[in-house]
């Protein structure tokens, strides 16, 4: 099916001091045989003559639209850009990077002709101080989940982009490892077509090699914002020394086991769920009334709660003969009974169980306000 108006794409370009390639970048985003493009460059609060560079390019190219920020990063100018942009596609690239001139026409043609497809890219090569093709590996996500494995250069829908909560700006460099990951975490295919599409400049100011130092700080940053990913992939954290991630996530689990369920009705919720410790001993809530172990918390329009349980060690459980399962897990399942008989205004959301020192455990309940309760039942009343 032929591209129409409908399927116009936007190049986003951020600039920092770009003039000396800038002009370039533009050119080759213009020489594209697909017809329906428009370019928006924004300027990150550029010392040097970048500012002068756009307004040339948005003087004599109708398709070139130009803005300025305050320096804010990389993240920030892409989000600045894409909310300038009216495209059905997003295509980021880098502001001293070319692209080839059928690049669009081919992602196009593989997005629009399979909706389970999220992302599309080619092949790559190095110019400029060094020269040659990227070897990239097939994308797995596993792999994803121990490094980058896709250039920042992909062409994806702006729907998506939206889904995924656009660039994180608390990240400095590397801001499309973390954006591939919201991306991707959950489902989608990704395409890579078998030709050269992207050519990614190496010069002494090179991004890539600036940002190098910062891996320590962007792995924190990507545990907080992706666990669930790396527990589904990795089977705990990704830890500085990332090739050996789910080799030490198998070590410390054998010492402090962790168990992690979120109900397949509240898949929204997942990170929620996987980061109700941190959430409730770290970022609490008002207390309910009446349970000072229960947090409320307001995510993503829902009223969520988390109540945590000190659970007796199991020696002591067993004497007691009581259920060695935790008091979360069996809440859980009790909610999910009475949610399946009507009774029950809350709704059972997952629990989170791991183990603390010297063999105590601790367990958390999350569940969450129906979202169109009975008003004939109290809003104030929690199913445990």
């Amino acid at each position: 099916m032929a591209a129409t108006k409908n399927d116009m794409v936007s190049i986003v370009i951020p600039a920092f001091n770009a003039e000396r390639y800038l002009e370039e970048t533009v050119g080759s985003a213009l020489a594209s045989t697909y017809p329906f493009l428009e370019v928006i460059i924004v300027n990150d609060g550029s010392t040097d003559g970048t500012q002068q560079v756009i307004e040339r390019l948005a003087r004599r190219h109708p398709r070139v639209r130009g803005f300025y920020q305050e320096n804010k990063g990389t993240s920030a100018a892409l989000n600045c850009a894409v909310s300038k942009a009216s495209g059905t596609y997003l295509l980021p690239l880098g502001a001293d990077d070319l692209i080839s001139n059928d690049y669009m026409e081919k992602a196009v043609a593989i997005l629009g002709g399979n909706e389970r497809v999220k992302l599309v890219y080619g092949e790559a090569e190095f110019f400029g101080d060094r020269t040659g093709r990227w070897k990239l590996p097939p994308f797995d996500r596993h792999l994803l989940a121990r490094k980058n494995i896709v250039y920042a250069c992909g062409v994806f829908r702006r729907a998506d982009f939206d889904k995924a909560g656009g660039f994180c700006e608390e990240i400095v460099g590397r801001e499309d490892w973390d954006f591939w990951i919201s991306l991707l975490k959950r489902d989608g295919e990704v395409v890579r077509i078998p030709s050269v599409c992207f050519y990614y400049r190496i010069h002494a100011n090179s991004r890539r090699k600036a940002t190098r130092n910062r891996k320590r700080e962007l792995i924190d940053i990507l545990n907080t914002r992706h666990k669930a990913f790396f527990y589904r992939e990795l089977g705990g954290r990704l830890h500085y020394m990332r090739t050996w991630s789910r080799f030490l996530n198998l070590l410390i689990h054998l010492f402090y086991p962790e168990r992690v369920h979120c109900s397949p009705s509240s898949q929204d919720l997942e990170e929620f769920v996987y980061t109700s410790p941190e959430r409730f001993d770290h970022e609490p809530g008002p207390a309910t009334a009446g349970r000072g172990n229960t947090r409320v918390f307001e995510v993503l329009g829902r009223t969520v709660m988390v109540t945590r349980y000190d659970e007796p060690a199991p020696i002591r459980q067993l004497l007691r003969g009581e259920c060695p399962q935790s008091r979360a897990r069996r809440s859980f399942q009790d909610a999910e009974k009475l949610l399946a008989a009507g009774t029950v205004v809350a709704q059972p959301v997952g629990f989170y169980e791991k183990r603390t020192a010297f063999w105590c455990s601790r367990s958390y309940y999350v569940s969450a306000q129906l979202r169109s309760p009975d008003p004939i039942r109290s809003p104030n009343r929690t199913a445990l």
